[in-house]
Formats: C-alpha cells, structure tokens, sequence
C-alpha cells in the first residue's frame, strides 16, 4: 500500500455517525507451570541460572539489542518487536527509539521482498523520538517491520516477525463481493479491486458475503478484517441483507434491501484497516451478508477480495 497521507492511524473506531444516520453501533487464562529439578552439584545450578553477558565490555548491558555493545539503544534508530511471533489474532505490537524526531518518521509491516512502496500497514511516530506502535493483526506469513525518516522511502532499519496460526484460529474467505453504483443502474462490479462507500459524487454502497463454518468447538469470537486505501471523517454503517444476490448480476436496480439489524456504525475511519466485530448472532453455522451504507459524503474504498489483500474473517473457538 502506496502511503498517501501523513495522518495516518491504522484502527476504524466504532461509535455513533454524526451525518445521514444516528443509529447507535451494535457491537457485538493465561496458563500458569511449575517445574521442579534438583541437581546435586550446586555449582552447575548455579551455571545453568546464569545469563550469558554477550556484551562483556559494557557494564550497562549483557546483550547488543539494538545498537550494539557499548552503544545505548536509545541513541540509535531502530525497533524491536513485542515479541518474535504473533497469531492472527493478535495486534503487531512494536517499539522504536532513536528517531530524528520529525512528524513523519514512519514505520511500515511488510510482506518479505516487498518494495518499500508497498507497505501493509504503516504509521507515523508524529514527532516521538521513542514509543509503541500497535497495528492490526495479519495474516500467517514472514514479514519485516521497516523504519523511514521524514516520509522518504530511504530504508533506516529493518527487523523480522512472522505469523503464525494456532489450532483454535480459523481464516475464513469471503465468498461474494461486490459495490453498486447509484448512477450505473444496471452495471455490475462483481471483479472490481476495490469496494467502494460515498454519497458524493456517486452513492456507492458495497456488500460482501461469508459462511460460518459448523465447528467441534464454540466460537469465541469472530472479526470480519478489511483494507482500507483511504480514510473517512465518518465511516460505514455495516447492516445485515438478504443472500439473494450473486457477484456476477449484482447492480444497484436488482441489489437486496438493507436489513435494520446493524452490525456497527463506525466513526473516523483512518487508513489501513476496518475492522467489524462479529455479534453472536453472526457465529452460529451458516452463511451472512452484510452491507456497507455509507453515512457522508467523505467516501472510503475498500479492498475486495479479488485484489492483493482481499478481506476475510478470523475466528477464534474455545471452551
């Protein structure tokens, strides 16, 4: 993804509409061990115990985290991550330090051997020499998290995480996309790369379609995760519709109503990613449409799933 703007957030917040509509949203252990050992030679206990000091000369550190030995990581630019693997549904969770402090520094996830041009996610540190970025969660994958200065595309530092998924995480697809356009009656859009939400110019409204799977275990929770390519004062509202569409035939003349069960009603939608919280009514077994309505004329585009980052749903299940 092209950076496009230096206002950059990564989150859509749910909240209430100010603009065509005034409905209120509808939002939908850790493990504790012990282990025992004995040994009978206290002296290889005490071995076993004892960090290694890689950093011998440097009394302030006993690894070379990011700087180096003899180097404070404060100093230098750079960034380490939360930890080495996330899951798919976790937060990307990073800190940076050593920033020049202009407004915008920036950070980008990036698929491996991607261009810096084509960053999944990124975000400006607004000036901060050091803090914590958190980003939406990614698919499984290996990726890089890369530091720029100023807006440039020059590369300052680079560092590795992956992805992984665990066995109560499921990745489910989006079946059927598609948008209408209030001045193309009878077009369809069904192979369209982006889904498009706005009033003006043109009223556009997008749908999509999925299937909850029947599962062994119960669904915990479910989120519906889409791309954004731009950013809106005053988001969608997401609503329920009827499965009696196709992607192929879909238009503005033939489209299925809108229900009046709302699944959200965002607010400021910034770039990179919308994010819907599925309700409980929406993780039983079968299959949903949802509707994309548009509250302003600060419109959003989407990216469908026949783009390079199509939209999906991650379920997480669990006693």
């Amino acid at each position: 993804m092209t950076k496009t703007s230096p206002t950059l957030g990564f989150l859509a917040f749910v909240g209430l509409c100010s603009c065509a509509y005034d409905f209120d949203s509808t939002p939908s252990a850790s493990d504790s061990s012990t282990s025992d050992y004995s040994s009978s030679d206290s002296a290889s206990e005490t071995e076993e115990d004892t960090v290694p000091d890689l950093c011998p000369s440097d009394p302030a550190k006993t690894e070379p985290g990011m700087c180096g030995c003899g180097v404070d990581d404060d100093t230098c630019a750079g960034i380490v991550m939360s930890k080495a693997t996330f899951t798919v549904s976790e937060e990307i969770v990073l800190s940076y330090s050593g920033l020049p402090g202009n407004p915008m520094d920036w950070i980008g996830l990036y698929s491996l051997g991607t261009p810096n041009e084509d960053a999944y996610f990124y975000q400006y540190a607004n000036g901060n020499a050091k803090g914590t970025l958190r980003f939406p969660g990614l698919r499984p994958g290996d990726y890089e998290a890369r530091l720029f200065f100023n807006d440039s595309y020059q590369l300052q530092y680079t560092t590795s995480f992956t992805v992984t998924q665990r066995d109560n995480e499921l990745i489910v697809a989006i079946e059927a996309d598609s948008y209408v356009d209030g001045l193309n009656l009878f077009s369809n859009f069904g192979t369209a790369t982006l889904l498009g939400v706005d009033t003006a110019p043109v009223f556009l409204s997008s749908i999509l379609r999925f299937s909850m799977p029947t599962l062994s275990d119960p669904i915990q929770s479910a989120q519906l995760r889409l791309v954004t390519i731009d950013e809106s004062v005053n988001g969608p509202q997401v609503v329920l519709t009827s499965n009696a569409w196709s992607e192929d035939e879909i238009t503005w003349n033939n489209r299925p109503a809108p229900s009046e069960t709302i699944i959200a009603n965002f607010a400021e939608v910034y770039y990179s990613s919308l994010h819907v919280d599925l309700p409980s009514s929406l993780l039983l077994p079968g299959t949903y449409s949802l509707y994309f309505l548009p509250d302003c004329d600060d419109g959003l585009d989407l990216m469908s799933r026949e783009s390079a980052m199509p939209p999906y749903v991650v379920i997480v299940t669990g006693e």
